[in-house]
């Protein structure tokens, strides 16, 4: 897809994001977006995502049972989701030198007959730092 120029409210749609860097759901964006901007309407807002997600200047985060995250970084990496608060978080791996942490490198070990693998998506679930402090109070 080519990229679309940008206008005033991709722009506004492209700095929350980064701005709020916790992986927001559309629904995050748009309030953060009207907070500052009112007259923005959230199909406008919903319909920039989708554009700067298709351009790949904007990475969606598929959570199952979820909302869709959306991530400023989009270099291949990893998520991991908190199963109590529903947060997101970006994932180091510390793979052994034969592999890299690459999605295109990973796919070259991987075999699945009648399909050429081209990527993978790996998240991870768990309890997040903050909910598992709450629980010891």
């Amino acid at each position: 897809m080519a990229i679309q120029r940008n206008t005033i409210q991709r722009t506004l749609v492209l700095d929350a994001v980064k701005t709020l860097k916790n992986h927001p759901t559309p629904d995050m964006v748009s309030e953060y977006v009207r907070g500052r901007n009112p007259a923005v309407s959230r199909s406008t807002i919903y319909r920039n995502l989708n554009l700067l997600c298709e351009e790949g200047r904007l990475q969606r985060v598929h959570v199952p049972n979820s909302a869709d995250h959306i991530d400023h970084n989009c270099e291949p990496h990893y998520h991991a989701v908190c199963n109590k608060c529903g947060s997101v978080f970006d994932v180091e791996i510390n793979l052994d030198s034969e592999l890299s942490d690459d999605s295109s490198d990973l796919c070259s070990y991987v075999s699945c007959k009648g399909l050429k693998i081209k990527g993978c998506v790996v998240l991870f679930t768990g309890i997040c730092d903050n909910c598992s402090e709450e629980s010891k109070i």
